[in-house]
């Protein structure tokens, strides 16, 4: 399994004006970075200057929509029909 590190730094702004930036590493190398702002949020891949942006709407919208994956926890188990 890859292991991840997060960094971030906060601006002394308010939200909205400024994003929020998490650098994303992976294995010790650059993965990507995470800009959270008051409307949507932005996925970076390393080394690109454009990325992915959602809305806080879109991302409710998808986290409802995709299946739970819960690995080896005593609900998953239970809602998979299998003894906890």
């Amino acid at each position: 399994m890859a292991d991840h590190d997060v960094f971030f730094t906060l601006p002394e702004r308010q939200l909205g004006r400024a994003d929020i930036e998490f650098k994303i590493k992976r294995n010790g190398s650059a993965f990507g970075r995470l800009l959270v702002s008051e409307g949507s949020i932005e996925w970076l891949p390393a080394g690109k200057q454009s990325g992915i942006r959602v809305t806080w709407t879109e991302l409710d919208r998808f986290a409802r929509e995709k299946p739970t994956q819960n690995h080896g926890s005593k609900t998953a188990a239970k809602e998979a029909g299998q003894p906890a």
